[in-house]
């Protein structure tokens, strides 16, 4: 079968085909019932209609495609780098594919990033991953479109930043210990504000802290700390730290939203909100022009 063209879903549903265009282009102020737009969009799936979003864009219409770029060390190889953001991603491509989004995804060393592939196609916002402060000036500096950050704190009041909000985090974990904790494990983010505050913690309480870039790292440091007490920063880190500490003498930050995969035991702060939701209602109101709604540029999840 070739491309499934709006006329063949008009057909098949039984409407014009600006009722079809209405539906799948999300265009408002149309009278259009309930059951029309359930019957056009499920009889468009099963016939595996695919939008045409380079006409789309020669119409001079938006894209309808959104970047997000991963930024990290192509030279560093952990088991914790590529599963810290997938699930993010998973979500928050359903999010948008729900609003009539594509998302196009591609990770950027930081030591040398590369962006053709991502200048090639016209994206209508950016969502930046981890993103250091001299990497994220390059980068924004190319797009002329909304830019969003996750997990970078930046002193920049053009541009939003979610992030957690990491002291409540400590003094929760500080509950559950019943103590002042004794050593701070983390990975190693790009983005030195974070690194900055997880620092400034650690100095302020007289904690030992790692930021861990690999395995054997996390293994040495754990060394001689079977009783001690402490914070873990990240499910996936905090199943290999499982492996050399005592994982009750310890409080998992569940910073990348996957507390599913932590034993039901484990102690561990969860954020009340979900990052997806978050990131997907804020940039989608940025593209739609929205601004006065999100005066406040940091978004702190708890």
């Amino acid at each position: 079968m070739g491309n499934i063209t709006m006329k063949d879903i008009a057909e098949k549903s039984n409407v014009s085909i600006a009722t079809v265009s209405y539906i799948l282009n999300h265009v408002k102020g149309q009278k259009i019932s309930d059951e029309t737009k359930k019957r056009v969009l499920t009889i468009s799936k099963e016939m595996g209609y695919i939008p045409n979003l380079t006409a789309r864009t020669l119409a001079g219409k938006k894209s309808g495609l959104i970047g997000i770029l991963r930024v990290c060390d192509l030279t560093i190889e952990n088991p914790w780098q590529d599963f810290i953001y997938c699930k993010f991603i998973n979500q928050i491509e359903r999010i948008l594919n729900r609003f009539g989004y594509h998302v196009l995804f591609t990770k950027v060393d930081v030591s040398c990033p590369e962006l053709n592939v991502v200048l090639q196609r016209k994206l209508d916002g950016v969502i930046l991953l981890d993103v250091s402060e001299d990497i994220f000036y390059k980068i924004s500096n190319i797009f002329h479109v909304p830019v969003l950050i996750i997990d970078g704190y930046l002193e920049d009041c053009l541009f939003h930043k979610i992030i957690l909000d990491y002291n409540v985090a400590f003094e929760k974990s500080e509950q559950l210990l019943n103590s002042n904790p004794e050593f701070i494990i983390s990975y190693k983010s790009n983005n030195k504000g974070i690194l900055n505050i997880i620092d400034s913690y650690a100095n302020k309480k007289g904690i030992e802290l790692l930021f861990a870039k690999s395995v054997k790292e996390l293994a040495e440091f754990s060394r001689g700390k079977s009783k001690a007490k402490g914070i873990v920063i990240n499910e996936f880190v905090s199943l290999f730290a499982a492996r050399y500490l005592n994982p009750n003498n310890f409080v998992t930050v569940c910073s990348c939203g996957s507390p599913e995969i932590l034993p039901e035991s484990r102690k561990k702060i969860v954020l009340q909100e979900e990052k997806s939701e978050v990131a997907a209602d804020l940039i989608l109101s940025y593209i739609k022009g929205d601004y006065q709604k999100n005066r406040c540029k940091y978004t702190f999840l708890k």
